[in-house]
Parts: structure tokens; C-alpha cells; sequence
């Protein structure tokens, strides 16, 4: 053979094997997802042997893992709660050395750098994630030329008619007053029966799941059991439309609702701002008591702690153990015997509390917790407003019996 043939081509296979050993070398993968969609980010083991055990982290959580898999099978008291239900293995079953991670419904805060360590193996690999938003939608040149050629008013007149179909965001403001709220999400009819249904809200929380043709109240987060409520056959109807009963100003959030095809492809999702305002009661100086109103629904744990505070974070009432514990109250309270909750509170739902003799010192922002074991069931906000009152009144209120006008006027 040629020498100078044959020296080139040694020098093309050292340059192959170069860039092999190269590629092998190389740890760090960088990918871009784009929000909302679903991402793979990948590992596979070397050999494409059995994998023992594998762990998915990212390094700006410190400690805590995204995904832990042994003893063939997903270790969920391992997973940060905020990953759970929104990752998976690509393989369930892992044959041939694939612990590829499937990251659902690309947020703006998955960004980051994720790792992956496979049992038995020092090669740490690693996956940088960056999310860029969706491509631009061509629906707002669209409707620039659509308004020209109906006009503005009929057009916004058929928006305005159609918009829980076609807004991807919706708002929503109510006054915490009201017995219930409708968010509304509607979308084309007969989604595929074996979809599932997920509202969240700000927090990544679970509000409502709908999934298999029945609610799935089991992944409820407590603050929302026994709040919540979808029409019948939504999937077929496109009404996904939530009802959330006793609204207080704690459920003011961005709600989420999204519908997964089987696969755990996002088929749809829309977003519902609510703004669920403070309640206001305006009571006269002089009136013999004044109701802080806190409605909800019945039949709460027993064994729950209810606490009323005031706006300087003073405990103005504690309710558990079945009564009323004026020990844990702060001194301003207790000892001019200031406050009062009706009975029962937990089994009927009614948490008002009746502050007496209010004073134009008692105005401010009051807040209701409701928790147990360390999580919170319900809670409310109420803005106190005391208006000076006459002379004559506060001379009314030292002379009348117990069934004097509490002059209060709620708004």
C-alpha cells in the first residue's frame, strides 16, 4: 500500500477515536424546552446494564431529590413535594440501562442545572435546562385584521360572549362574602374520555383532580376538601369550569387548568386569575358588640385549633379541645372579657368571632387560622372599620339592656 496512503488513514482513525473518547468524556448536556411542553432529559447507563438504583437531583436544591428510583420502583417519600406527579421515568420498567427523566408542563422555574447518578457508577451526568417561552401566537395578527373587517363593537361584543373558550387567561374578582365562586375554563367538546383533569394553583398545589370519570378527591390538598366541585362529564361537555365554595382573601391566586392526554402530553391549559377582596365591617363607636364573619363549610376535624389575631398579631381568641381557651389570649383581651365564638364552631362551619364593645382602638385587619397537624385547613382576613360615634349613642349604649342595636353596618 501506498505510504502516504497509509499514513492518512491512521491519521483519520486516531482523529475518530479523538472525538469519540471526546464524546464519551462529555458530561454536561444543555437543552432547551419550551414552556408548557413536556421535556426529556437524558441518562442511560453505561453497557446498557440493569440499573440498581438512581437518583435525579437538581443543584440549587440542595439535598432534596427530584426523583429516586430502587428496588424497581419510584420512592415517593424521597421526592420533593413540588416534583410529585410532575416527573416520571421515560421507562417504567428499566431493561436497558435508560433512567431518562420526563419533565411534565415546563415551567419557568424548572431552569436549572439537573444530575443524575446511577448506583455503582463515579460519572455524575448532568443536563443544564433552559426554558424559552412558546413561539409567538399568530391569533393576535389574526384578530387586528378580523376587528378592521367586522368593527370594533361587534367584535368585542363576540370576545366578550366566547371568552371562556377562546382567553388562555381569564380574571376573576369577588368579595369573600359570597357562598361560592365559579373559575371558569371551557374548551372544544369530547376530549378524550380517559384524559385527566388537574386544576392547581399558585403554589403548584393541588385544587381539584378529575381523572378515570370521577373527581379524584384523595389528591386534594387539605385547604380545598370540601370546597370544591366540577360539573358532570366534563370531559365530554368542555365545561371544566370550578366551583369553590366560602372564597377568602387566602384564595387569591393564579389557578391553572390543565387536561393531560394518557401519555401525560398537556392537551389544554388556561389560566384564571382571582382576587378575592378583604371583607369590610363599619361599626359605630358605641355599639355593644360587632361580628367578624367567617363562614365555611361544615363538619371540620374535631381536633382542630381555630385562632383569631389581631392587626398587631396579638391573639384575640383560640378555640380547640371542644371550648374556648382564654389563657392563651393576650391581656387586652382577656381581661375586659372581650371576645366570644358561638358553639361549636367546627361542626357547623360558623368561626365568627363577636368582639364587644368596640373602640375606635380595635380598627385594623383581623386574621382566622384554622390548622391541624401543622397544616392549615382554612383561613380568612376581616378589615374592622370603627366610626366615631355621637355622644348621644355612647350615652344610649351605657344606659340600653343587652338588646340594644349593635349598629353595624357590614359591607
Amino acid at each position: 500500500m501506498n505510504p502516504l496512503l497509509t499514513a492518512s488513514l491512521w491519521a483519520l482513525l486516531s482523529a475518530a477515536c479523538f472525538f469519540q473518547a471526546a464524546s464519551t468524556d462529555q458530561r454536561t448536556i444543555k437543552i432547551t424546552a419550551e414552556l408548557g411542553k413536556n421535556i426529556i432529559l437524558p441518562c442511560r447507563a453505561h453497557g446498557n446494564r440493569s440499573i440498581i438504583a438512581v437518583e435525579w437531583s437538581r443543584v440549587d436544591l440542595g439535598s432534596e431529590y427530584i426523583l429516586v428510583y430502587k428496588h424497581d420502583r419510584i420512592d415517593p417519600q424521597s421526592q420533593r413535594c413540588y416534583f410529585k406527579n410532575g416527573v416520571a421515568l421515560q421507562e417504567r420498567k428499566i431493561t436497558d440501562g435508560d433512567v431518562s427523566l420526563v419533565l411534565k408542563n415546563v415551567r419557568t422555574d424548572d431552569r436549572g442545572t439537573y444530575q443524575c447518578r446511577i448506583a455503582k457508577e463515579k460519572l455524575v451526568h448532568t443536563v443544564q435546562l433552559d426554558v424559552a417561552p412558546p413561539p409567538p401566537d399568530l391569533f393576535a395578527s389574526w384578530a387586528v385584521a378580523l376587528l378592521v373587517f367586522l368593527g370594533l363593537s361587534s367584535i368585542a361584543l363576540l370576545l366578550y360572549h366566547f371568552r371562556h373558550y377562546y382567553l388562555s387567561e381569564y380574571r376573576v374578582v369577588v368579595d369573600s362574602k359570597e357562598e361560592s365562586i365559579l373559575l371558569p375554563c371551557k374548551t372544544r367538546p369530547l376530549l378524550p374520555a380517559d384524559a385527566r383533569v388537574e386544576w392547581i394553583d399558585g403554589s403548584n398545589t393541588k385544587v381539584h383532580v378529575y381523572e378515570n370519570g370521577s373527581d379524584q378527591l384523595e389528591e386534594q390538598y387539605c385547604l380545598y376538601r370540601t370546597r370544591t366541585k366540577m360539573n358532570k362529564d366534563p370531559l365530554r361537555t368542555g365545561d371544566l369550569s370550578l366551583t369553590l365554595r366560602h372564597p377568602t382573601d387566602g384564595d387569591s391566586w393564579t389557578y391553572s387548568c390543565s387536561v393531560y392526554s394518557r401519555e401525560g402530553s398537556i392537551l389544554m391549559e388556561k389560566q384564571i386569575h382571582l382576587h378575592v377582596k378583604v371583607h369590610q365591617v363599619v361599626v359605630k363607636e358605641g355599639a355593644e358588640y360587632v361580628q367578624l364573619p367567617f363562614i365555611t363549610t361544615p363538619g371540620l376535624p374535631g381536633d382542630a385549633e381555630v385562632i383569631w389575631l389581631d392587626k398587631e398579631s396579638r391573639i384575640a381568641h383560640v378555640y380547640k379541645n371542644g371550648s374556648d381557651q382564654p389563657g392563651e389570649q393576650h391581656d387586652f383581651y382577656r381581661r375586659r372579657n372581650k371576645t366570644k365564638m358561638n358553639n361549636d364552631p367546627l361542626r357547623t362551619g360558623d368561626l365568627s368571632l363577636t368582639l364587644k364593645r368596640p373602640t375606635m382602638r380595635d380598627c385594623g385587619e383581623y386574621g382566622c387560622s384554622v390548622t391541624k397537624d401543622l397544616y392549615v385547613l382554612r383561613v380568612k382576613k376581616v378589615q374592622l372599620i370603627v366610626k366615631a360615634g355621637t355622644a348621644q349613642s355612647r350615652t344610649n349604649q351605657r344606659t340600653s339592656g343587652p338588646e340594644a342595636s349593635p349598629l353595624i353596618d357590614v359591607i
